[in-house]
């Protein structure tokens, strides 16, 4: 699960702070990185048979610096804050829970 906090100086002409539309962009993203992918940390010491796995078609494998949900939280962060951020609104921060018992915020860095 993800939760995106965004915020803004001012509404749009919509009275919003982002609509949905705009989120276009940070939804084939997370569609195209973490749903029904394996996501292996570029350390992993089998990295190199689930880079085969991948070439066989057998699963759609993403290369991370590093897994966890903190992790996660920062990349998506610093990827999505590139999509969305402007004079106007910017990310505030990114909450990634792995069930209710683990998960990570990852807060913009004044």
């Amino acid at each position: 699960q993800y939760t995106f906090h965004f915020e803004a100086n001012e509404m749009d002409e919509h009275g919003w702070v982002v609509g949905f539309g705009d989120l276009k962009k940070l939804e084939k993203y997370l569609l195209e990185m973490y749903d029904h992918t394996m996501i292996i940390a570029e350390d992993d010491p089998e990295l190199d048979k689930f880079k085969e796995l991948h070439a066989k078609d057998l699963c759609d494998l993403r290369i991370v610096p590093a897994v966890g949900c903190e992790k996660f939280a920062e990349l998506i962060y610093n990827h999505v804050s590139k999509i969305v951020n402007n004079d106007r609104i910017w990310l505030e921060s990114v909450e990634v829970k792995e069930h209710s018992g683990n998960g990570a915020v990852f807060k913009r860095q004044n």
